[in-house]
This record gives structure tokens, C-alpha cells and sequence, in this order.
């Protein structure tokens, strides 16, 4: 669903009396669903048709969260008027409890619920169903071990009171003026800033025994701020600051021997007299694994004067390393946050990165770091970042020495192994292995007949997340090809196939782990997992059939399934044991729904989505096989019209991009506001068959082969004959969207179409400029998803003739053509020139520009109206509806 607009927050709706009057027509329906089970589903009711009038009854859910006893599950239900409702369900009893517009929440370890939005705190005892809210609490946190909520309250002129309790209300500390406040990793520890007797300190706070504090002496005039935790909570750092921005300190505290140390960078002659810490959390602290080093992120304070009596001239400089717009967004150089390097305990600190090498990466035990700048091929013209001259550096030495030679620094690939023993990297479609111990590179799949690059590139970068991250102590890196993981030792010396995925046809990937977010990055560096292969893997897996589901996979049996079905599984929740697991289920006609698979049972469904579902007659999908002229196997999404007649003959709509057939058991909830025109349910439900074919854009003839897949896949469907050949209708947005115009120019099998977003004229796009990367969109081409591989200049046939705009003259077609004005993607001058011509050629064609929209729309009032028209476009050609008066009036 598409959300829009600002957030609107409420009280619980535990307590009625507090709910926003715009919350009048959802209220029935969310007192029903928390009561709503599967069982509904299934029961026969008298169906009518889906109108406008009933889109904002669906809502979209999301599992959060899971209890302690894995008994209660938490998940949100998110509507189209931004009105989102947090449950809490009980996993044997069904019994609910419901939150409206909820910010922040957790379990704590005793059953109790709480969860804050921006009028305060509710804390529910599941057990008991006893409730308790307290408003203005500006934030919240929980420590397992000491079962203790901290809680922090807004107080007049601008200060806060920190409250330590327990879930059951019972109130253990209460502290006064609270400038900000931490909880260690392991949830033992408390520190925090506060003022004492009008000064500024800060206080340690051991959470087992409340009473026992340690001031920790700082600056006492400064403010704290950005509290920083060791991995294991042994130490910790922060900043002080004055009301100078520049006049900052970071200090150090160890916790097993109580000391402190402190860095004053003014007095460092190798840091510039201006440099601070900036209060920004974008610039954290980091510490060592070893707790020997603190990295942190200074900024230059060197206001530039303005000239008043100079022109704005913009100059571009045709050697120039960035373009104009890219320097103006980052502004100047040394105002670019720099990253240094302190070593308290030897009292050491000096600057790691530079301008000249201004990107960093960590070794995994950051002992080493790597260093590149990533312009230093420019001005170059492929997909960015660009080749870099890789550096590494010793910590301990601080010895630099060329690591490699004009390789990508992309964080996919070039990878930091998790114990810090090695630097893997994606070199001429293989991965290689740096020892960082005896300075080796070795190639490790060489010896190997598989392929770790996808089969599609698309625009994605060759090694798009092949290195799923490593066994215990670096043993084995593990990566992903077409189906299998593999584990494979850093020497190259043996490789091992762990999942049986090739013969079974299904893709397995490592699965999420639960509150773990997917990539972690320490700065420039992506941060992998360790997995130990003796213990157990959960799996997700995808099959060549359109199933999908999760497995377990252990080094004996292999893998063996959790749940695989003929429908969408994903958002897989448990707790560490493992007993009880959730996730959520859905299929093209069946709404999401949330599952619970307990130890030696069968999967129950213990809140279904959209209830209101079974009263309306929907539609439903089934994957197609067809091959293109080259013999390739591909696959396709057939959406069936509601209440389908096998009787009749349909028109037919044909959605294009690039790969689709993974969204064959995706649900679509119905709605007027999209950003583009994407949205199968609207048109099955409007009596439209829906077509996703599969393309495979090959090199130097990305608009042929779009035409070659597109209409295999629709000869593939009307040899069903359910379909009306005279009303079929072609539509595609972006890539999509070009195409939707190349197609057309190539064939008059299609009633009508429409194109948004879309490129035209490959020639004059080439030499555009992608705003929103401040880049000129050729990167776009030799390794993006246009995959033309010479420049205009050494072939410019290839641009010729895969261009709509060469072969406008031959489109009878009528087409819709729609952009933003201000699409900083796709440049909007792509779709006016297909209009330009289109027009001077006398042909059927309306253009829609939307003023102050990007690439897509994000404006109710626009969404609305470009929903409106696309339909109405399409009922004019495919349906015979000739009562929009703008189209008749527009192609008379």
C-alpha cells in the first residue's frame, strides 16, 4: 500500500474515550479484527463487486515482535489514511490487545506489553489485562537482567526526569535533569548526563543494585551527548561540548578499572585549530573489539564569507572529478566529515581519513582499515561507485601500502570478514581471498563450475548479495549461486555444496534473523554474520514453481521444511529456543495472514488480514511458461478477472518490467492512491486479466528483446483463448515505461497503452543528467540496466535502433504517455519528446505532467487523479467505455 501524507497519532485504542474523531469509520472494523480468525475465511457468503467506495477497509500487516514465553506475538495493521494499529495476540487463547499509531514497543521478560506513541506510555500486563498509561514520556528503554523500565518525562523549560521501575509500576529511582541517558548491551548498565547543583556530570549506574552510582569526572561545563557502548559493555565513550560547536572533548571509560581518559582535540597540532565531534548520530562513536581503539568523526568549522559582489555562475569543468551539482550537495571539501583514530591508553590520536583518501573500511577485528577514494578514475562513466586504488593500513603500525589496483569499492564487493582475517572481493566473476596475515590474494572459485553472479544482472552490480557471510572464525565464506549455498575455505583449497537446491529447483537463502536489520555497516564497510555450521541454519526457500516457504538445514540431514507452500511465506519470528514459530502467509486471493508452527504440530493461522475479503468477488493468478526466440525458458503471472466467467473473452492487460514471477502470490491491496499504476487487484477486480511477463534484456538489444519476451508470453496466453486479441492493453513505468513506447512501435497488437516515467530517445538520454544521483545517466548503460555496451560515439546504431523515438512514425497505437515534472530519475524531457513527435506525426497520444512530483506520485490528490485516468484510459480501448470526454476530446 502507499502511504501519504503526514502521521496522525492517538491514544490507545484501549481507551476509547480518547480517540480521534477521524478514527469514527475504523473503529468498528478494528474492534472486529482483533476477533477475527481463519476459520471466517473459508465460510460461503453472498459476493458482490469491489468499488472505490471499499478500498479503504484493507490494511496491510507486519509481524513485529515476540514475547519471551514465544506465546504472545505483536503485529501492525497500516490503512491507507496513514491510521496504523498495533495487536497483541495470544498465540493458544487468541486474546487481543490493540494500540493505535504506536512509535516504539517491546516485551518485557514477565508478559507485560509496552508501548509509546507521541501522547505518552501504556504498559499492559497481559496476564491480568491491567493497564496502565502515563502521558509526556519522551522515551523509553528496557533492561532484561534487572527487569527495569527506564523512562524519561518532559518537564517545563526543556528538562527531562529519568524513572527507573519495574513493569508492574512499582517505582525504583527517579533522577532529575536528564540530559540524555544509555543502556549498555548487555542491559547491566546505566549511564547518563545530568545536572547536578546547576553543572553538567555524568553518572554510571550499576541496574542490579540501583544504589550503587559512580561519577564519572568530565568537563563539567559541557553538555554530554552520544554515549557509546562497547560491543560487550565493558567500556564506553562520549562527548562533551559547550556552547562552542568547536569546542568539543571525547572521553573514554573503562568499567573493570574505573578510569577515564580524555582527548581535547584543540590541543593536538595534528588536527586543524576548527575541527570538533559534531552532536549528529549520523557520525557515531565506534570501539574496538579490543577496546585499545576509539574511532570517531570530526567536521571542520571553516564558515565560507559570501562575495555579494560575484555572480552565481555555475562552471563545469570538463576534468572536473565531480560535477558542479554533486559538489554543491555535499559542499566543500573541508566542510566533509573526516574519520580519526584515538588510542587512549598510549594517548594517541590522529586523523584516518583525508581528502585525498576520504572513504574508510574496518578489518573485522578493526585492526586494519582500508582506505580509497572513489573518484580517483574520474570523470569515468559506468555504474557508481567508480574503480578506486584501495589502501591498507596497519592500526598498530599505521604502515599504508596498496592493497589494489583499480578495483570497485562497493561495500557488495569488497567485504571485511567478520574475525578480521581476511578481505574478500568480486574481481572478473569470481571472489577472491585476501590473507591479511601473509599478504596473499587467491581466487577461490576458479576452480569451481558455478557461477556466484545472478543470471540477470539487471542494473545491479555483478556480485549483488552473493556473500551471504562466513563460518565461525573465518573457517568458510559462504555464497550463494543461482540456488545453493556453498561454503568454500579462504586458501581455495576445498569447496562444499550445503543445500540440494539445483536438483530441486528451489533458490535457498540464509533467512533473516528476527530484529536484526539486513545490512550493518561499519562506515563504508558492510558488516557480515558468522554462522556456525554445526548448529542449526534457518532457510528461506523460493521455488522454480512459485513456492516459497523457510527450511531448517543442519550439516546431517541437510534441510528440511518448516513450512513450503503454493503461496507467499515470509517475516519468519522466533525466539532463541525456537518453540513456537511465526510468520505471515499470504497468496494473490488470499490475504496475509499470520501463522504459529509449534513443536510437533501442523501450521494454524491465528489472525487472518481483511476479513471483508470473502464478501467480494476477487480474482486469482497462476504462473505461464513460455520460452523467447532464443530457446530461454521463462515465466509469467497470469492474474484472473474476479468473478470469472470461462464463458467469456476478457480484455487483458500486460504489465512489463524485468523479472516478475516472483510476485505471483504477492497480495495487492486495492487503493485509488498509487505512485504509479501498478496494482493487479484494481484491474482484475475491474474484469482485466493482468499479464507479468518475464524479460531478459540482452546486450545491444534491450528493446527487441523486450518486444521477442513480451509477445511469446502473449502468444502463450491467447493460445488459452480466454482472452479478447482486439483488447489487449500494454502498460509499463521507468524501464518499464520505455519499453511500453519501444513495444509499440514494433507491434499493433496492443488496443492501447501507457508509458510513465519512461526514456525515449537512448541517444539524448545518455547524455542527460540523473539528479537525484548528480550523475549524467550513461553510468546508466554499459553496466546498468540499459546494458548497451559502446558509447554513442563508437557505435551510435545500437542507440538508433533501440530507441521508440526512431520508429514513432510507425506507432498506431494509442498511448498515454504520464511523468512528474520534477522526476529526478528518469529526466521528464524523455516523455515530452516522444510526445513532440507523436504529435507532429498526427498520432493518437495524451500526455499527463504532474507539476511538483517525482517518479513517482506522491500526492494524494495527484494519485488519485492519475489513478482515475489510467483507468478510464483503458476502459475507453479495452472495454468499449467511451464516456471520458478528456480522451475523446483529446485523440478526435
Amino acid at each position: 500500500m502507499i502511504h501519504f501524507g503526514t502521521r496522525k497519532h492517538f491514544s490507545p485504542l484501549s481507551s476509547s474515550l480518547l480517540l480521534n474523531a477521524r478514527l469514527h469509520f475504523f473503529l468498528i472494523l478494528f474492534l472486529i479484527l482483533p476477533l477475527v480468525a481463519c476459520s471466517l475465511w473459508g465460510q460461503a457468503v453472498q459476493k458482490k463487486d469491489l468499488t472505490a467506495a471499499d478500498y479503504p477497509l484493507w490494511g496491510t500487516l507486519s509481524l513485529e515482535k515476540i514475547s519471551p514465553d514465544q506465546n504472545w506475538i505483536s503485529y501492525t495493521m497500516t490503512y491507507q489514511n496513514n491510521v496504523d494499529t498495533l495487536f497483541v495476540r495470544n498465540a493458544v487463547s487468541l486474546k487481543t490487545f490493540s494500540f493505535v499509531a504506536i512509535e516504539h514497543s517491546l516485551f518485557t521478560k514477565k508478559n507485560v506489553f509496552v508501548c509509546q506513541n507521541n501522547e505518552g506510555l501504556q504498559i499492559t500486563d497481559l496476564n491480568t489485562g491491567k493497564q496502565q498509561y502515563m502521558p509526556s514520556i519522551n522515551q523509553f528503554d528496557y533492561s532484561a537482567p534487572a527487569d527495569l523500565l527506564l523512562l524519561t518525562i518532559n518537564l517545563p523549560r526543556d528538562k527531562k526526569r529519568l524513572i527507573l521501575q519495574t513493569p508492574n509500576g512499582k517505582v525504583v529511582k527517579k533522577i532529575a535533569d536528564v540530559t540524555d541517558f544509555s543502556l549498555s548491551p548487555n542491559q547491566q548498565h546505566l549511564i547518563y548526563g545530568t545536572i547536578i547543583k546547576g553543572r553538567h556530570t555524568v553518572i554510571l549506574l550499576n541496574l542490579k543494585d540501583t544504589a550503587k552510582q559512580k561519577l564519572i569526572p568530565s568537563n563539567v561545563e559541557d553538555v554530554s551527548f552520544g554515549f557509546t557502548w562497547h560491543k560487550d559493555g565493558k567500556t564506553v565513550a562520549f562527548v562533551t561540548r559547550s556552547t562552542e560547536i568547536t569546542k568539543t572533548a571525547l572521553f573514554y571509560y573503562t568499567l573493570e578499572n574505573d578510569k577515564l581518559y580524555h582527548l581535547d582535540l584543540a590541543i593536538l597540532s595534528n588536527f586543524s585549530k576548527n575541527t570538533f565531534i559534531p552532536a549528529d548520530f549520523t557520525f557515531k562513536i565506534s570501539i574496538s573489539d579490543d577496546m585499545q581503539k576509539v574511532f570517531f568523526t570530526t567536521k571542520n568549522n571553516n564558515p565560507l564569507t559570501e562575495n555579494r559582489n560575484t555572480s552565481n555562475v555555475e562552471i563545469w569543468n570538463s576534468n572536473d572529478k565531480s560535477l558542479f551539482v554533486e559538489r554543491e550537495k555535499d559542499g566543500p571539501s573541508s566542510t566533509v566529515p573526516s574519520v580519526g583514530i584515538w588510542l587512549p591508553f598510549s594517548d594517541m590520536a590522529t586523523e584516518l581519513t583525508t581528502s585525498e583518501l576520504p572513504k574508510l573500511m574496518l578489518s573485522g577485528n578493526q585492526q586494519y582499515a582500508l582506505l580509497f577514494n572513489p573518484k580517483d578514475y574520474e570523470p569515468q562513466f559506468v555504474i557508481k561507485p567508480g574503480p578506486s586504488d584501495i589502501y591498507i593500513v596497519n592500526l598498530k603500525t599505521f604502515e599504508k601500502q596498496l592493497f589494489l589496483k583499480k578495483h570497485s569499492a562497493h561495500f557488495l564487493e569488497l567485504i571485511p570478514s567478520p574475525t578480521g582475517n581476511y578481505i574478500s572481493y568480486f574481481k572478473d566473476g569470481h571472489w577472491w581471498v585476501y590473507t591479511i596475515a601473509d599478504n596473499t590474494h587467491r581466487n577461490i572459485t576458479a576452480g569451481m563450475n558455478v557461477k556466484f553472479t545472478p543470471e540477470d544482472l539487471s542494473y545491479s552490480i555483478a556480485a549483488k548479495n552473493s556473500n551471504a557471510g562466513w563460518s565461525l572464525g573465518d573457517k568458510e565464506m559462504l555464497l550463494y549461486d543461482e540456488f545453493d549455498l556453498w561454503a568454500i575455505k579462504p586458501d581455495g583449497t576445498s569447496f562444499r555444496r550445503l543445500t540440494h537446491g539445483r536438483e530441486l529447483k528451489i533458490k535457498y537463502r540464509l533467512a533473516n534473523i528476527p530484529g536484526r536489520q539486513p545490512y550493518i555497516f561499519i562506515y563504508d564497510a558492510l558488516k557480515l554474520d558468522s554462522f556456525d555450521l554445526e548448529k542449526e541454519l534457518i532457510l528461506h526457500g523460493q521455488g522454480d514453481d512459485g513456492k516459497t516457504g523457510y527450511f531448517k538445514w543442519n550439516k546431517d540431514s541437510g534441510e528440511k521444511t518448516i513450512s513450503f507452500n503454493e503461496s507467499y511465506i515470509d517475516q519468519l519470528t522466533y525466539t532463541s529456543e525456537k518453540q513456537n514459530l511465526f510468520y505471515r502467509e499470504q497468496k494473490f486471493d488470499l490475504s496475509p495472514q499470520l501463522m504459529v508452527l509449534k513443536k510437533d504440530s501442523n501450521p494454524i493461522c491465528i489472525f487472518q488480514s481483511n476479513p471483508q475479503q470473502k464478501k467480494y468477488h476477487w480474482g486469482r493468478s497462476e504462473l505461464i511458461d513460455y520460452q523467447n526466440a532464443t530457446g530461454i525458458k521463462m515465466k509469467g503471472v497470469l492474474r484472473y478477472p474476479a468473478n470469472y466467467d470461462a464463458k467469456k473473452k476478457y480484455p487483458m492487460i500486460v504489465h512489463v518490467y524485468q523479472r516478475q514471477y516472483d510476485q505471483h502470490h504477492k497480495y495487492v491491496n486495492p487503493t485509488l492512491y498509487m505512485e504509479d499504476e501498478d496494482n493487479d487487484t484494481l484491474w482484475s477486480t475491474q474484469g482485466y486479466f493482468v499479464l507479468l511477463p518475464d524479460i531478459i534484456v540482452e546486450y545491444d538489444t534491450l528493446g527487441y528483446s523486450a518486444l521477442d519476451c513480451v509477445l511469446a508470453a502473449v502468444k502463450e496466453v491467447l493460445a488459452k483463448e480466454i482472452i479478447n486479441p482486439e483488447k489487449i492493453g500494454l502498460m509499463g513505468h521507468s524501464f518499464g515505461g520505455y519499453e511500453t513506447s519501444f513495444i509499440i512501435t514494433q507491434t499493433n497488437l496492443f488496443a492501447a497503452a501507457i508509458a510513465s516515467a519512461s526514456s525515449t530517445d537512448l541517444t539524448s538520454f545518455y547524455f542527460t543528467l540523473a539528479k537525484n544521483f548528480s550523475y549524467p545517466n550513461m553510468y546508466r548503460f554499459a553496466n546498468g540496466q540499459w546494458k548497451i555496451t559502446q558509447t554513442p560515439f563508437e557505435d551510435p546504431e545500437i542507440y538508433w535502433r533501440n530507441s521508440p523515438i526512431t520508429y514513432a512514425n510507425k506507432v498506431n497505437t494509442p498511448l498515454l504517455l504520464w511523468t512528474g515534472k520534477e522526476d529526478y530519475n528518469i529526466d521528464p524531457h524523455q516523455t515530452m519528446e516522444f510526445y513532440f513527435a507523436l504529435r507532429s506525426l498526427r498520432k493518437k497520444c495524451i500526455m499527463l505532467l504532474y507539476p511538483d512530483e517525482g517518479h513517482g506520485i506522491s500526492k494524494p490528490i495527484n494519485q488519485k487523479d492519475m489513478t482515475h485516468r489510467i483507468q478510464q484510459w483503458f476502459a475507453y480501448y479495452l472495454k468499449d467505455d467511451l464516456s471520458a470526454e478528456w480522451i475523446t476530446q483529446g485523440v478526435k
